[in-house]
């Protein structure tokens, strides 16, 4: 039987929210900085699956899915960038999204442990400015997101706010969300990963000819493993790809042609005890968008890990500032 891993969406609406002619993707890796969330390796958190030094890279990240899941606490800070040309001007698109979890998690996406979430995500260039926050609980499922244009991001200060919001919008349940607004939060990305899927190191991307898999072997480091997968673009996505269309075109009003992955590369940083420690994601796609958009671009991003409620990054304090931000 294959082995399937299933890391679901976080909205990649972001860039074609600007409605703007002309970008193409720019190559420049951005530096992350040293790790400021879960810097400790969690030891009050009980593990199901456990690791063991003779596992190829994949069945560590297949541990790691499966205690992320399992754990009662988890919240995970995703930063994001991605470049962009506009009318011949580079513009850096900022990305960020916070989840938390009071529960076990559902790989499957339903929430079938009845476990409570917050999640906000929120995207800011000079062109396009996002703001989004869900509560989801066994008994109610709320969205609200900023009124078009009223967020701000002050970079010195790196605070978010919003000056309108829109009308609270709920559903019955998770799964109409996910249907609603095409963003699951309660699960990781949305990803079909399979171990058939990754592409050993020194072969060639099946679609992006002209790079290689950067697969490597796992290195063992102070208290953690660390390795690097590329997947086959295509197959990790047939599942996502036409998600994120909908959410694509959604965001920029107009018909989205030749939506194809490129590259799908996952770094991995993994406790010795099993749990996620950070995952570093490099997802490169083409697209064409009203005649005006025919171009490759890359989103790089950041995802650190805490399975402990720790100032911050508290469930209670996170749902206080529902549409209050």
């Amino acid at each position: 039987m294959k082995k399937k891993l299933f890391i679901s969406t976080l909205a990649i609406v972001l860039i074609l929210s600007m409605s703007v002619a002309m970008f193409a993707g720019c190559g420049n890796v951005p530096d992350f900085g040293e790790q400021t969330l879960g810097i400790t390796k969690p030891t009050n958190v009980e593990t199901s699956a456990t690791l063991t030094e003779d596992m190829t890279a994949f069945q560590m990240l297949a541990v790691g899915i499966e205690n992320f899941y399992d754990a009662e606490y988890v919240a995970s800070f995703y930063n994001g960038s991605v470049k962009t040309k506009v009318v011949g001007l580079t513009v850096t698109q900022l990305v960020e999204s916070l989840k938390i979890r009071k529960g076990k998690g559902d790989a499957d996406g339903e929430n079938a442990n009845d476990a409570s979430f917050f999640a906000d995500s929120r995207s800011y260039s000079s062109v396009a400015k996002l703001y989004e926050q869900m509560i989801i609980t066994p008994d109610e499922v709320k969205y609200i997101n900023a009124a078009d244009k009223k967020t701000k991001y002050d970079k010195n200060e790196k605070k978010w706010s919003v000056t309108k919001w829109n009308d609270v919008a709920k559903f019955d349940d998770v799964e109409d969300l996910a249907k609603e607004k095409q963003n699951n939060p309660t699960i990781l990305w949305m990803y079909n990963l399979q171990e058939d899927y990754v592409i050993p190191a020194g072969e060639k991307l099946p679609v992006k000819k002209d790079a290689m898999s950067e697969t490597t072997a796992v290195e063992k480091k102070d208290g953690y493993y660390t390795f690097t997968i590329s997947f086959d673009p295509t197959e990790t996505t047939k599942d996502y790809i036409g998600t994120m269309k909908q959410q694509l075109e959604g965001n920029a009003g107009m018909k989205v042609e030749g939506l194809t992955f490129e590259e799908l590369k996952l770094q991995v940083e993994l406790w010795d005890n099993g749990l996620i420690k950070r995952l570093f994601v490099t997802e490169s796609y083409f697209m064409k968008l009203a005649g005006i958009i025919n171009s490759s671009m890359t989103l790089y991003s950041d995802t650190q890990f805490t399975y402990e409620e720790i100032d911050g990054y508290r469930y209670e304090d996170h749902v206080a500032t529902f549409g209050k931000i």
